[in-house]
């Protein structure tokens, strides 16, 4: 116990580190509330302009002609809907006079010519119609799916559900001030690992010869660092939630579940290169705060295109970003529920972690000193 709480004493000493991981990001999140919200509030909505095919597949669709022509948004009609060809949807697009079609073969088909919040919409609206379809053609086959539909067609809509006035596009910005906050824990691991590696702190020499066992003081300084962390979390989520009023929606048992995980990625990063680069602790924030900063860079903390971009164009890179599949794991869990996208996201976080901590350990295992 008195080792616990010397560790967790020494810890709490580092200024830097109550910096980075509480002081920072409550100046960063202040910025965003006074600025952002009212910059994605808008009082009116445009109808977003599309193209559908009109071929034998879509009139047969009975459920789905209904639905998208009845879906509204503040009392407006959410699409200004053309029935064309595919040859006329084509130039339609071309000329930017549309902002994307639908096609229904044997599934539907979406395409667009560019990335951007119509084309988000309109992707968001047909995902959610063809998950909630696909989940009543396996469940209730026996039953006549039209008249289902009808029954749920206000909750397919992208926008034109229970919650449209909270649904902004500023969200996302305080997703990824969550995802930085859980990454920024790693800043207190590195800060341990400085503490216990014998060629890397005076400290570290000392605990290298002291009688306690390296190992209990490893997961004694994980356990520190972990609390230390979640508490830092729970303070911002407070601040970001009651002082900024900002909506992360109700599920908040998942909300705690995701930043759980994602401490975890965090906290392993730090470990990961507080071990690997033998260099002064200052150089080490250094590094880790430029890491931190870019992932969620890539993430939509900057401007949320780039989220969009890396998505679309380097998939792979957002499945290795741990801010980006926080953000993304909080993004649908605020739109979408809780889903497959929100537990594959946890998935790969614990993924992340998993990795990082085992080569971490390799590297303390393998390493040996000729004199201390």
């Amino acid at each position: 116990m008195n080792v616990f709480k010397y560790c967790f004493l020494a810890t709490m000493r580092g200024k830097t580190l109550l910096f980075w991981n509480l002081i920072f990001p409550i100046i960063l999140s202040t910025f965003f509330g006074l600025t952002l919200p009212n910059a994605y509030k808008t009082e009116t909505y445009e109808t977003i302009p599309i193209a559908v095919i009109d071929n034998e597949a879509f009139k047969e669709d009975i459920s789905f002609r209904e639905t998208l022509a009845a879906v509204e948004h503040l009392n407006e009609p959410m699409f200004k809907i053309t029935y064309t060809s595919l040859e006329e949807a084509g130039d339609l697009l071309e000329s930017k006079e549309i902002a994307g079609i639908i096609e229904k073969k044997d599934t539907f088909h979406i395409y667009v010519k560019e990335k951007g919040i119509q084309q988000t919409i309109l992707q968001s609206f047909m995902d959610t119609y063809m998950q909630t379809d696909s989940q009543l053609t396996r469940l209730l086959q026996d039953t006549d799916r039209n008249k289902i539909m009808e029954s749920i067609r206000a909750d397919v809509s992208y926008i034109a559900a229970e919650r449209q006035n909270d649904q902004e596009l500023s969200s996302v910005f305080f997703f990824t001030i969550i995802a930085m906050c859980c990454l920024y824990g790693g800043f207190i691991s590195l800060n341990i690992i400085q503490k216990v590696q014998a060629n890397q702190s005076d400290l570290g020499a000392r605990n290298a010869v002291s009688p306690f066992s390296k190992t209990k003081m490893l997961l004694i300084s994980f356990l520190i660092s972990y609390s230390i962390d979640f508490v830092i979390l729970m303070i911002m989520m407070g601040y970001i939630t009651f002082i900024l009023g900002i909506d992360f929606g109700t599920y908040t048992g998942y909300i705690l579940l995701c930043i759980a995980v994602g401490i975890l990625a965090g906290n392993s990063l730090g470990t990961l290169i507080g071990v690997s680069i033998v260099k002064k602790e200052h150089t080490k924030i250094a590094i880790l705060t430029s890491v931190t900063l870019f992932l969620s860079m890539l993430s939509g903390m900057m401007f949320i295109q780039m989220k969009y971009f890396i998505d679309t164009y380097l998939p792979v890179i957002s499945r290795i970003n741990p801010a980006n599949m926080i953000t993304d794991a909080l993004y649908s869990l605020y739109y979408y529920g809780v889903c497959e996208r929100y537990f594959m996201n946890l998935a790969s976080l614990l993924v992340f972690a998993i990795f990082c901590y085992t080569l971490s350990y390799r590297m303390i295992r393998r390493k040996q000193y000729a004199s201390i």
